[in-house]
């Protein structure tokens, strides 16, 4: 059979289209990187940082990024950020206090900028989305007969301490 059919040379193996389908796996790896850079979120990750650890140059990762997610390196970094707050934020039961060291320890420089953003993620700044949140569940329990609301005036009338 091998004398019938004769053998392709391996430089026509390489087309074009072989070579963009290696070049499109090959960003899905580099962005699957970055994102697990991201998402480790145990220090401070910038697009250059990000770029310098995976040997690119940081426009052209911020390019893949975005033609592989839909969004810019910096805005996915902040959904992940916000949502490790939201976690935080849902489980704590401080004030501003708590909400500032949230802030620092999810990776934003400045509270103010954390506020900002939560604020455009979420719909809400972070206190009064963590009561929103808690009174619902508190309805939502009584509704559905997991509590007699013995507990509840009082529940609501500590968060509304903690805003006040």
């Amino acid at each position: 059979m091998d004398r019938i059919v004769p053998r392709i040379p391996h430089r026509l193996m390489d087309t074009p289209r072989a070579r963009c389908r290696d070049e499109r796996r090959q960003s899905l790896e580099y962005v699957a990187k970055a994102m697990a850079l991201i998402g480790e979120g145990n220090r401070a990750v910038s697009r250059g940082t990000l770029a310098r650890e995976l040997g690119l140059h940081p426009d052209y990762l911020g390019k893949l990024f975005k033609a592989c997610t839909g969004r810019n390196i910096r805005e996915y970094m902040n959904r992940v950020r916000i949502a490790r707050a939201v976690e935080l934020i849902l489980s704590g039961d401080g004030g501003d206090g708590e909400i500032m060291r949230i802030a620092l320890d999810v990776g934003f420089a400045s509270v103010r900028s954390f506020y900002r953003c939560f604020r455009r993620i979420m719909g809400l700044p972070p206190l009064e989305y963590r009561y929103t949140v808690r009174s619902r569940r508190v309805h939502e329990n009584v509704a559905a007969g997991e509590s007699d609301g013995v507990g509840c005036l009082e529940m609501a009338q500590m968060n509304e301490n903690e805003e006040g």
